[in-house]
Formats: structure tokens, C-alpha cells, sequence
């Protein structure tokens, strides 16, 4: 029996409306492509997809290492399921474009698109060279933009079904903190063009194609562990120690990421679409107050003006809007 759903409890791991044995074989017949596939939230988001049936996997990241691990391990969790392992560095179109070739030749159109490959560095704005501010962007806003470019159009053919799960964060829509400039932006643009995605989808009458943007959690990962380098902490004491203290006291489990992403890939939240999510929120409760969030607009970006004012209170910006 399903727990009663709570809209306003905080999940750190599986709980029953991404419980693995509701979707056994939800996503049957699905061909999906998850990049930052070697490890972590990428595997973890691979073998629930074995997991729950899909007919084929494209795992992405650059290292073919990792990835021929978590191939041997979705073969394992599902034997027949196919997998096809391509090695790419998310920062060049050209690696990406064999990737996706790659990937449809050997296991036919896209069904589903996982950006979850991504880079951040605690820096301070005035101590990131130009290049290494737009090196995080690259990976974080253009590689998802080029892969959407890649299978967009396919998808919106068949309008059957299929899915883009782009991998945000926190750092999109909360008041900002400073130290990862580059991060937030490129977290915050993937959001919104998100939405603007699903817009132009839902205007062409596409609306079988859905788009969602995911905060992840907070697992213990590599990346996490590694975000202030030397220099920064040597002009920031004690910063290095701060964050690794606030990643160990960190309890989201990968699994959680993986299984919600299940849920929105099973057509569960369809009528959200084009939304933010974050994984510690019960999605089911979340689904069940869908008409309130639509009402208000919730789960999006957009800025609260002084006073309660608003531009569409004047006829004519509604269209500008």
C-alpha cells in the first residue's frame, strides 16, 4: 500500500511514488540517451531505465571506462537490454553529433534525452579567467542545447510519448549566494529554455513531447567533493573544509534523482511539463496538486515585484509577455 502522499515532506531516498515496482515496465519499447552516464547520478539514472524496461540505452560522458561499467551493469539489471556506449566530451558538437548517430543507428530514434552531464567550481567572479567562466557554460547550457537541437525534431514526428530531462539545480532558482556565477547562470538558462522548449512544442500542438528541468539532490559525488581548488581557499581560509563538511552531512541518494526521473519519463506528469522540479518533493503530491500549480504559475522562474505590481495589468503587455 502507497504511504499517504505529504506535498510538504523532504525525501532523501526511494519512497513510494518512485517506488522501482510501480514501473517495471513503464518505459518498454523506449530508446533513451543519458549523458554524464560513467558514474553517479547518470548510472544510477541508466539502471533504472534497465530496470524499467526500455528496449535500448546510449550512455554518454567522456570516459569509455566508466561507461563499459555501467553498460556491464545495465546488461546485468536487465540481459538483452541494449546498450550502446559513446564516448564524448559534452563541450564538441562534433563528438556530440557521432555520439547521437551512433546511437540511432544502433538502437533506432531517441525516445527519451537525460542532460545530466554537467561542471561547476566555486569560484569568485574576480578570480575566474574569462575561458574557465565559459567552459561551465559550455558544458551546462550548450552541450544540452546541441543534443536537444539533435533529437528535437525526430521527437516532435512522433509526438508519441517522448521525454527531455534536463538535469538543473537549486542554484536556478533560489536568491544568489555568489562563488559559482558561471554554474548558476548556465543552471538558470537550462531552465528557462526549458520552458520556452515545451512552449513552442505545446503552440505546434507537440504537447506529447514533454520537457522537464530536475534539481538533482545532493549526493555525495565526485564533483561535489572537488569544487574549491587551492587558490580559492588560500584567499578564502577554511572554504575547502566549509564545503566538504556540507557535502558529508548530505543524504539524497542517487536512486532518488534515478526513480523520479522514471516517474516523469511514464507519463505521470505530463500535464507539468515545461516545469522545475526538485527530487525531495514527493512528484506524486506534487502531480496531485497539478491544477493549483498551473493556476499560479508555480514551479517556474519569474521574479515577485515590490508592492504585488505587475506589467500584465496593462492590456497591451500581455501580448509582449
Amino acid at each position: 500500500m502507497s504511504d499517504p502522499l505529504d506535498i510538504k515532506a523532504v525525501h532523501t531516498d526511494v519512497y513510494s511514488s518512485i517506488d522501482p515496482a510501480r514501473f517495471t515496465h513503464a518505459l518498454a519499447g523506449k530508446v533513451a540517451l543519458v549523458t554524464g552516464a560513467g558514474r553517479g547520478i547518470g548510472r544510477a539514472i541508466a539502471l533504472a531505465f534497465a530496470q524499467a524496461d526500455v528496449k535500448g540505452i546510449a550512455l554518454l560522458a567522456r570516459s569509455r571506462g566508466e561507461l563499459e561499467e555501467t553498460a556491464a551493469l545495465c546488461r546485468k539489471e536487465k540481459p538483452g537490454v541494449e546498450v550502446c556506449v559513446c564516448p564524448a566530451d559534452a563541450t564538441k558538437t562534433k563528438e556530440l553529433d557521432e555520439a547521437v548517430d551512433k546511437a540511432v543507428k544502433e538502437l533506432g530514434e531517441i525516445d527519451i534525452l537525460v542532460n545530466n552531464a554537467g561542471a561547476n567550481r566555486l569560484r569568485p567572479f574576480h578570480m575566474t579567467p574569462p575561458e574557465e567562466w565559459w567552459s561551465i557554460l559550455e558544458v551546462n547550457l550548450h552541450g544540452p542545447a546541441h543534443l536537444m537541437s539533435r533529437v528535437i525534431n525526430p521527437m516532435r514526428a512522433r509526438n508519441s510519448g517522448q521525454y527531455i530531462i534536463n538535469v538543473s539545480s537549486r542554484a536556478a532558482v533560489m536568491a544568489s549566494r555568489g562563488f559559482a556565477s558561471s554554474y548558476t547562470s548556465s543552471k538558470t538558462a537550462l531552465t528557462r529554455m526549458t520552458a520556452c522548449v515545451q512552449a513552442e512544442l505545446d503552440g505546434d500542438g507537440k504537447d506529447k513531447v514533454c520537457c522537464f528541468s530536475l534539481h538533482p539532490g545532493g549526493p555525495k559525488t565526485k564533483m561535489n567533493y572537488d569544487l574549491v581548488e587551492p587558490d580559492v581557499d588560500a584567499a578564502y581560509p577554511g572554504m575547502h573544509d566549509k564545503v566538504r563538511k556540507f557535502v558529508d552531512i548530505q543524504e539524497d541518494t542517487v536512486e532518488l534523482c534515478a526513480w523520479t526521473v522514471v516517474y516523469m519519463c511514464s507519463g505521470r506528469a505530463n500535464k507539468l511539463r515545461g516545469r522545475y522540479f526538485d527530487v525531495e518533493q514527493d512528484i506524486e503530491a506534487v502531480v496531485a496538486a497539478q491544477e493549483e500549480v498551473l493556476a499560479a504559475n508555480k514551479m517556474d522562474l519569474k521574479v515577485d515585484y515590490a508592492g504585488g505590481w505587475s506589467y500584465l495589468a496593462v492590456p497591451t503587455n500581455q501580448m509582449k509577455h
